[in-house]
């Protein structure tokens, strides 16, 4: 990527500031840093004004923010920049500044010191409104990284065999990732049996059984982007019960799927795959949000879910993965990563979703 498309992003951030009549803002969050400007490192603090764009970082990486940095003015920070902060504040004067949401209180007192008199405002969705909308080489990014998460996950279920722990399994996954050069988006579930009735399992070292649900929920992460993929398998046979749902969690998926355009709202399309689930008996088993945004973050901007008023635009990618968790027994959810285009969307996923048969 070259500096002239941070320039734009700054660009259209100074626009999004204009609008909301902020003179300032600060960004903290190590993710929102790297796309606004590019920078790897761990210590970071950018602040944008109407005419200066500033990037302090500590000692550790001063020198490789000069070689790196275009269009920045790069300064040394010390004891967390709160000195540096207040006399770069102190000079652009501002009278109104935003900030992330998603600081600690320690860095808000920081922040609010160094503001001194000016107005601080809570302006979090702002980088994130920002960033749902993905560039064409951001997608390709998150479609390449897909295809390996579905090849590792093809590699998983080819392996599994009865008796194996999920634990193993898990373990297994992991080390395919590191061979690949990539490292995890979150911890793999490995959910098996009644485990599976816990939408963020914690994987566990029961043994793999015969007739057992086994939800596998994964994703790598590679040149900073995330992926994301769930799939539902049976262990050698599945119950009619088992069956049953699971074909009522790919129908919902479905006509979820078919409702992703620009232009709807995330609410509306969860609400597609809650109704039906609901109509066929199972709404209080379906408790979780439709789906998210993925990117930098594997849990980004927008969210799918029953409040959500977010209208959908092109560009976004998202997951959608209905589900359906019954205690004592067993869950299914599926999962697919998608990108919004013109007149619906493009699933980045390509693994089947017909329940599969593994560990024969």
């Amino acid at each position: 990527m070259d500096h002239k498309a941070f320039s734009r992003r700054i660009d259209r951030l100074r626009l999004a500031m204009a609008r909301e009549q902020l003179d300032a803002f600060l960004i903290h969050d190590r993710n929102n840093t790297a796309y606004f400007s590019g920078f790897k490192g761990t210590s970071s603090i950018i602040v944008i004004s109407e005419s200066a764009a500033l990037f302090f970082t500590d000692f550790r990486y001063i020198q490789q923010a000069g070689e790196e940095m275009r269009g920045f003015d790069v300064r040394l920070m010390t004891q967390g920049g709160a000195t540096e902060l207040a006399a770069a504040l102190k000079q652009l004067k501002p009278h109104c500044i935003g900030f992330e949401g998603a600081i600690n209180y320690t860095q808000y007192l920081q922040f609010k010191c160094a503001a001194a008199r000016a107005k601080m405002v809570e302006s979090g969705t702002m980088p994130a409104t920002l960033r749902s909308v993905k560039e064409p080489w951001e997608i390709e990014i998150m479609a390449a990284n897909q295809r390996l998460n579905e090849r590792i996950f093809q590699w998983a279920t080819r392996s599994l065999k009865p008796g194996m722990t999920e634990r193993r399994l898990q373990k297994g996954i992991r080390i395919r990732m590191l061979d690949a050069g990539c490292e995890e988006s979150f911890d793999t579930i490995a959910a098996s049996g009644a485990n599976s009735a816990h939408p963020h399992a914690h994987v566990t070292a029961r043994r793999i059984r015969k007739a057992d649900l086994l939800m596998i929920d994964m994703g790598v992460k590679r040149d900073g982007y995330n992926s994301d993929l769930t799939r539902t398998v049976a262990v050698e046979c599945a119950s009619p019960r088992a069956r049953a749902i699971f074909d009522i969690v790919l129908e919902a998926q479905e006509r979820a799927l078919a409702a992703v355009r620009p232009g709807a709202v995330c609410r509306d399309v969860d609400a597609v795959a809650r109704s039906f689930i609901a109509s066929a008996g199972y709404g209080e088993y379906f408790g979780h949000g439709l789906g998210h945004g993925v990117g930098l973050d594997i849990h980004e901007y927008p969210r799918l879910n029953p409040r959500s008023t977010v209208v959908l635009e092109e560009g976004m990618t998202i997951t959608i993965e209905p589900g359906i968790y019954i205690p004592g027994f067993g869950g299914v959810r599926i999962e697919d990563l998608v990108v919004v285009i013109g007149d619906g969307y493009r699933n980045l996923t390509k693994t089947g979703k017909r329940l599969r048969f593994v560990g024969r």
